[in-house]
């Protein structure tokens, strides 16, 4: 890597990536309505310090790295202005030039909040074609083509200081600015940036944006990302008007249905007696006896609590309002109500609460939820404090409570800034009732899948199957899906690689439902690669990659057309799952069409004689199988698994078997691990 200077401005040529002209800029207000500047002033010096080099002037302080051709950025400015720096409005720890014009930017739009802009699971992600001249925003980071025919990823990889935000301009501007809610920077005090990342590939899109999600991981210290959790969730039923008589009658419609694999039984908002307040309401004696009952069944309890904010009736509010934010003034509560994590008192107050929470009611798995509504630019009890500080020191003294084995879940929170504290976010919006309610949650779940891949777990929300006919009085969102919809729902909910959280009355669905619950499983443990990723507003082509000796492609049909024509471009025999078709074989082509709503998951097998083509009860069919001999040998996943299987000649079978149409056979298998042998 050389760094130089040209012009007074630094130049970085990097063995893949080339930085022109970098600024670096602070935005404060002025004394009217104006707002002011302050730019690099002095001249530039480079140093090289243990394998950082250091460009440094007057008031500001490049540090870059070069990691196998990527490059990591951090900005530090210095007031050296002889007098306090008030209402900082922003800070550009980066405004350079691309080598190239850009051609189009994957961006995740922001949401503000009382002054604090972020990111969340509401928040929609976009692909913009961009004209010249034109630039488009994302929260945190961006993934885009240039005109070069490169991807590239370009954003903040760190996120312990500020909310961020990134610019990229068709005319191959880039600038990443941090958001400093109206600091004061006294004389000689430092500003300083998050770590920023900057990769650039030849590969796809889904290259670019996984490489920045490793360096997230790396740069937070992710180790692991845990095991998605599955099981059931009280709330699309119910909503708040649960109560204990519902929550044990569900439990135990859970712990009867063996044959789905579910580990949790989480209990959401509706049992406590207001926010600041987490105490048994009148509805429910003991939230300890209740986690002791699900444990009984052998399901992990989980609980819903939303610790940000305090209602204004609750104990917290009336007696305690030095715990709260206060205005910019810092003369009044701020209105957000947002509780003030950097006074000793309230994180005592939230360690005890999740200590009882877990250690002394017994619940391993919390959803943290309505985090977005109590972010806030504000009055803080410590002034180096900020929104984001804020959530992270909350979730620090949450995980610090509750320990690394209690499960978190951060849900309507910032995406990027739970990465290292939560176990899980969510991505998407709520799942509503309707078919376009599929639109908004995959249209941000999918695209976030690089979440799930080395950052933490990608919730999607949760799974309802039912229709009208499974719905009575109780019922708190009346779903008017049909079936070919909600088998798009869940291939959709399969390739964002979420953990399956089933949220129906259990005692109200068919056998029928049940089989289709149980099909979901075994999961993948990954989500699909989503093909055309930055050509596609929602992707329609999902990868699921090889399951077993299958591999695994769907078409998804978003839109209003009757028909949408996509090109399956794989060579092998072609099974439609959902409606256990055979297609024939493909020699690298084959044009599928898809009608309007609807998904079509194929499995593609490759092998000579007997080859199978699919099962009849997992989407997702992880099938082991070996041909040798003139015979096929099969091993069986689940107890009473069908195989269906082409062959070009007469088959013989261990097990029951039928012909179902031309050179394809049904065979029905008996008991799990039982060798399936075909000849």
């Amino acid at each position: 890597m050389e760094i130089r200077i040209e012009n007074g401005l630094l130049q970085i040529i990097g063995e893949k990536i080339v930085l022109k002209n970098l600024k670096a800029k602070v935005f404060y207000d002025g004394p009217t309505f104006n707002t002011l500047e302050q730019l690099p002033h002095g001249e530039w010096k480079i140093s090289e310090r243990g394998g950082e080099t250091i460009c440094a002037c007057d008031n500001f302080i490049f540090t870059v790295q070069e990691e196998k051709g990527d490059l990591l950025l951090k900005t530090v400015y210095v007031n050296d202005t002889g007098a306090p720096l008030r209402m900082i409005r922003s800070f550009d720890a980066l405004n350079c030039e691309w080598d190239c014009k850009i051609d189009c930017a994957f961006c995740n739009l922001t949401k503000g909040n009382y002054g604090s802009v972020f990111a969340e699971m509401g928040s929609p992600s976009i692909k913009r074609r961009l004209c010249d001249g034109e630039q488009v925003e994302s929260a945190d980071f961006t993934a885009f083509l240039d005109g070069k025919g490169n991807n590239a990823a370009f954003g903040f990889c760190t996120f312990h200081e500020y909310f961020s935000t990134v610019n990229v301009c068709a005319d191959g501007y880039l600038v990443a600015t941090a958001l400093t809610e109206c600091k004061t920077l006294a004389e000689g005090e430092r500003l300083e940036s998050d770590w920023m990342y900057v990769h650039k590939t030849q590969s796809d899109a889904n290259d670019a944006v996984d490489a920045y999600a490793k360096k997230t991981a790396e740069r937070m210290g992710v180790q692991k990302v845990k095991e998605p959790v599955n099981g059931f969730c009280t709330w699309y039923y119910y909503g708040p008007n649960i109560s204990e008589e519902s929550v044990l009658k569900d439990l135990e419609e859970v712990a009867a249905h063996k044959e789905i694999p579910y580990r949790l039984f989480q209990i959401d908002d509706g049992w406590f007696q207001r926010r600041g307040d987490f105490v048994e309401n009148g509805k429910f004696r003991s939230m300890r006896g209740i986690a002791e009952k699900i444990k009984s069944h052998g399901l992990i309890p989980g609980i819903w609590v939303d610790p940000h904010i305090a209602d204004e009736e609750s104990e917290v509010y009336k007696n305690h309002p030095d715990w709260f934010v206060k205005t910019l003034d810092g003369k009044n509560i701020h209105p957000a109500h947002t509780l003030d994590f950097s006074h000793p008192e309230v994180e005592r107050w939230l360690y005890d609460l999740f200590k009882k929470l877990t250690e002394e009611w017994g619940y391993e798995y919390i959803k943290v939820d309505l985090i977005a509504p109590a972010l806030c630019e504000g009055s803080y009890y410590d002034p180096s404090f900020n929104s984001l500080k804020n959530y992270r020191r909350s979730f620090e003294i949450i995980r610090r409570a509750v320990g690394d084995d209690v499960f978190i879940l951060s849900c309507s929170s910032p995406l990027m800034a739970a990465v290292g504290l939560a176990d899980s976010v969510r991505s998407s919006v709520d799942i509503f009732e309707r078919y376009a309610s599929l639109l908004d949650v995959f249209g941000r779940s999918l695209n976030r899948s690089y979440l799930g891949k080395n950052l933490i777990v990608n919730d999607a929300d949760c799974l309802l199957l039912r229709k009208a006919e499974n719905e009575d009085g109780e019922c708190f969102r009346n779903c008017v899906r049909n079936d070919r919809e909600i088998e798009t729902y869940i291939t959709a909910m399969l390739a964002s690689g979420s953990p399956i959280i089933h949220s129906d009355k259990l005692s109200l669905l068919s056998e029928a439902q049940f089989r289709l619950l149980a099909s979901l499983f075994p999961l993948l443990g990954r989500p699909a690669k989503c093909v055309n990723f930055l050509q596609e507003s929602i992707p329609s082509v999902l990868d699921f990659g090889r399951c077993g000796n299958f591999e695994i492609l769907a078409f998804i049909n978003w839109g209003e057309n009757e028909k949408k024509t996509f090109t399956l471009d794989r060579k092998g025999y072609v099974f439609e799952y959902w409606r256990k078709e055979f297609y024939g074989y493909s020699d690298g082509r084959m044009d599928i069409e898809v009608p309007a709503h609807e998904v079509k998951l194929f499995t593609i097998s490759n092998g000579e004689g007997i080859v199978p083509l699919g099962v009849d009860d997992t989407i997702l069919p992880q099938l082991q199988w070996k041909y040798q001999d003139g015979a096929l040998e099969i091993e069986l996943l689940k107890d009473g698994e069908g195989v269906y299987v082409y062959a070009d000649r007469d088959v013989q079978s261990n097990c029951n078997y039928e012909k179902v149409g031309d050179d394809v056979y049904f065979v029905k298998g008996g008991k799990r691990a039982e060798r399936v042998i075909i000849k």
